[in-house]
C-alpha cells in the first residue's frame, strides 16, 4: 500500500464520512481498531479508518478504487445512465476489504436500501453485480472464524485471508 497523507476537508470525506456513519457502529469500531491490516502476501487487505481518507499516492488503491474505475470506464462510453447507476450504487455501499489474489474482488457494507447492513461481495469486471456474502457485519466475523478454522470454508472468504 502506499504512503499516505490525511485530508478531512474535501467533499470526498465529507462524502465518505457520511457513508461511515451509516454503517452499524461494530462496524466503526472496527475500522478504527487497526492501522493497517493485510495478508502476508499483502494481496488483501481491510480499509482502516485513516484509509478512508487517505490521500494515496499513484499506483496505490484509494477507497473507492473499483468505483473510480467503474465511472472512468461509463465516462469513456459517454453513458450518462450508467453513470447515474454508478453514481447511486456506489452510495449505497461503502467498500472494506479488497483482494487482488485472483482478480479484483471487494467486500462492501450496505448503507442504505434494502441492503442496508448487509456484506455483499463483488468482483470484476462488473463490480456493481454482487452477491450478499453476510446479513450482517457480526455474521461475516463468524464467517470468517469458521473459515479460519477450516470448520466452514467460503471460497470468497479465503480471498481476503
Amino acid at each position: 500500500m502506499a504512503e499516505t497523507q490525511e485530508d478531512y476537508s474535501s467533499a470526498e470525506s465529507k462524502r465518505v464520512l457520511a457513508l461511515i456513519k451509516a454503517t452499524p457502529l461494530n462496524f466503526q469500531a472496527f475500522i478504527q481498531s487497526f492501522k493497517e491490516l493485510s495478508s502476508r502476501r499483502e494481496d488483501a487487505w481491510f480499509l482502516s479508518y485513516s484509509d478512508y481518507f487517505a490521500c494515496n499516492e499513484e499506483g496505490g488503491f484509494s477507497w473507492n478504487e473499483y468505483e473510480q474505475l467503474s465511472i472512468q470506464a461509463a465516462e469513456d462510453d459517454e453513458d450518462d445512465e450508467e453513470i447515474a447507476f454508478l453514481s447511486e450504487f456506489w452510495n449505497s455501499y461503502l467498500p472494506f476489504a479488497y483482494s487482488i489474489r485472483n482478480g479484483y474482488s471487494y467486500l462492501a457494507i450496505g448503507v442504505s436500501g434494502i441492503n442496508e447492513g448487509k456484506i455483499i461481495y463483488g468482483r470484476e469486471p462488473m463490480f456493481e453485480e454482487f452477491s450478499i456474502e453476510a446479513d450482517s457485519f457480526e455474521e461475516l466475523l463468524d464467517s470468517f472464524v469458521l473459515t479460519l478454522t477450516a470448520k466452514k470454508e467460503s471460497i470468497r472468504l479465503l480471498e481476503f485471508i
